[in-house]
């Protein structure tokens, strides 16, 4: 079993102007270079009324608008076989990648 709290520093990139998922195919692949992409606590986005810590990303609920969320987990036991439980939230959408295969 492997579990890592949601309180992470996420890297995360805010897009405008999005009008269909295939636009962030790229965003999924192993090889992509995030190293300019912003980071800080998550979770975060526009859902009001919630504990969540504030990350200050500028999400807001807006037609065309997404947010790609990238997070890098490592598992350091090569005879690991267990489970890997991801919990995701979300509003309006969400696709999950995991090694750049959609899940």
């Amino acid at each position: 079993y492997f579990e890592k709290s949601v309180i992470s520093n996420y890297k995360y990139l805010v897009i405008d102007g999005i009008s269909s998922l295939s636009q962030l195919f790229d965003y999924a692949s192993i090889e992509y270079d995030d190293s300019h992409w912003s980071s800080a606590l998550g979770p975060y986005g526009a859902m009001r009324g919630h504990a969540w810590p504030s990350a200050n990303t500028g999400v807001e609920p807006k037609i065309g608008r997404a947010i790609v969320v990238r997070e890098e987990i490592f598992i350091n036991d090569p005879a690991f076989t267990g489970d890997i439980l991801i919990n995701v939230k979300h509003d309006d959408g969400g696709v999950l990648y995991f090694n750049g295969q959609k899940v």
